[in-house]
């Protein structure tokens, strides 16, 4: 009989996903016979994992920040209101009029209509 089939159905685990102090991802988990020895367990893991330069993985992608809007110093020619600046997806600036919307109903832009590639 191998070593596995000895060890007991286990009542609490728990699985950390983790960075080594190499930078490199895995898996650790911790398995108990009841739930209080696993949350005993679970704190003293914890602060023994972070001693030794272990690090939480971050879950997801990482966020991209916004950049605030920035506005330019004279109003649109067309309606008066403020232009934006702004880039496109391929980093191109423009600059738009803040009347200028989008309805997802008729997929079209609705409002004002000054678009200027700069």
């Amino acid at each position: 009989m191998s070593k596995q089939d000895e060890i007991p159905e286990a009542a609490g685990s728990v699985t950390y996903s983790l960075i080594d102090p190499n930078g490199y991802p895995l898996l650790y988990t911790v398995r108990e016979t009841s739930g209080t020895e696993m949350l005993d367990a679970m704190s003293k893991i914890s602060d023994r994992l972070k001693d030794e330069g272990y690090k939480p993985q971050e879950k997801g992608y990482p966020r991209k920040t916004k950049k605030p809007v920035e506005y330019a110093d004279y109003p649109c020619p067309n309606c008066k209101s403020k232009v934006k600046k702004g880039e496109t997806k391929d980093g191109k600036p423009f600059e738009a009029c803040t009347n200028k919307s989008w309805n997802n109903q008729t997929r079209k832009y609705e409002g004002c209509d000054y678009f200027k590639m700069i």
